[in-house]
């Protein structure tokens, strides 16, 4: 048991208060009581706690200890397994799930699809060194933006060709669609 102004408390509704009011000094407004009472709390019962970095609050470093964490999206405490790592942070996870990251992600792909096919190509030609330095990215970018329903955007000299190779850059891109570009895939017709 612990006593906080004279009043018992279980060792559990203590960790289980501090979780839900997190910093020192909110525990300290649920307790009625001045934050270094909780502060000598902590030393005499739970001295391990104060070894967690000083940046993290109460409730946090209490689910630390046991593996856990507060979503910052979704508010809800989940285990360590339902985070992905960041050697950044101080307890070493991200701040949102993998679950509430996915939804973020699937919302902006879904906002930024022609973004996200331009980067794609982007990275591609780049990692083939198919990007030359006077080619005018924000153009192709914008005519990937543009691209119809119902169509992809397509290399016409191909960039890995079987033949020839082409570039990442505006006049070698077209507009097809989904089924002539795969019966396309890597060939350059010459008209």
């Amino acid at each position: 048991m612990i006593k906080i102004k004279h009043k018992p408390h279980s060792k559990e509704d203590f960790v289980k208060n501090c979780i839900e009011y997190d910093t020192r000094t909110r525990i300290a407004e649920y307790y009625q009581c001045a934050p270094n009472t909780i502060t000598s709390v902590l030393k005499k019962h739970f001295p391990d706690i104060l070894n967690y970095p000083s940046k993290m609050s109460i409730g946090t470093r209490f689910l630390a200890q046991q593996g856990k964490k507060t979503c910052t999206s979704c508010n809800l405490i989940k285990d360590y397994t339902e985070y992905h790592i960041d050697n950044h942070t101080t307890d070493g996870r991200v701040g949102k799930c993998k679950e509430c990251r996915k939804e973020v992600s699937a919302e902006y792909y879904q906002n930024n699809k022609a973004k996200f096919y331009a980067n794609r190509a982007q990275y591609r030609a780049a990692k083939l060194q198919r990007t030359p330095k006077w080619a005018n990215t924000l153009h192709i970018e914008e005519f990937y933006s543009r691209c119809p329903k119902g169509y992809e955007v397509d290399h016409i000299v191909p960039l890995q060709g079987e033949k020839v190779c082409g570039l990442h850059v505006l006049e070698n891109l077209q507009y097809l669609t989904v089924s002539e570009n795969r019966s396309k895939s890597n060939k350059y017709e010459e008209e």
